[in-house]
């Protein structure tokens, strides 16, 4: 028999309401079907976890207001990217996430940035503040300064970056 989780919200004798959580098994008892099961209260972990939530919730409306491109890349793809690509580069978000970071930059650079790219996530020394072309929507190119860093995505190596468009800076 396969063990069944459950989580519901209990209302107590006082009239306040618990979060609670009940592991339950059907088993044998004395050659009849019985069900054993373990109640626990959850009530705080599920606070914590909503608090965590809204945090996260609030952080990631602060990125999507920046102006400059904030972006996490693992293995070669976009796992994150903020709002502000639609400014920079003409994208919504959607385009970009789980596309191949590279598709992105102007091909006469593509050597450059994919090298530094992979010495970074091997931990090797590269620049972590560069300038490279970066392919728009509308295909123009303009001139990105890019600074990134390498971190810890579900335990494996990932980028974290800001990209700024400069374009006007280099004319």
């Amino acid at each position: 028999s396969v063990p069944s989780l459950y989580e519901f919200g209990a209302i107590c004798k006082d009239k306040s309401i618990k979060q609670i959580e009940l592991l339950a098994q059907v088993t044998q008892l004395n050659n009849r079907p019985a069900t054993i099961g373990i109640i626990r209260d959850i009530t705080e972990r599920k606070q914590q976890e909503e608090k965590l939530k809204e945090s996260e919730n609030r952080f990631f409306e602060v990125l999507d207001n920046v102006w400059d491109v904030v972006f996490l890349v693992q293995d070669g793809v976009f796992k994150y990217v903020s709002k502000g690509v639609y400014k920079t580069l003409g994208y919504e978000t959607e385009d970009i996430l789980n596309r191949p970071f590279i598709e992105f930059v102007d091909e006469t650079d593509r050597n450059t940035v994919a090298e530094r790219y992979k010495k970074r996530i091997e931990g090797e020394s590269v620049p972590s503040l560069y300038e490279f072309g970066a392919i728009c929507k509308d295909k123009s190119i303009k001139q990105i300064e890019l600074l990134a860093q390498v971190t810890q995505l579900n335990n494996r190596p990932a980028t974290i970056g800001i990209i700024r468009d400069i374009t006007e800076r280099k004319q």
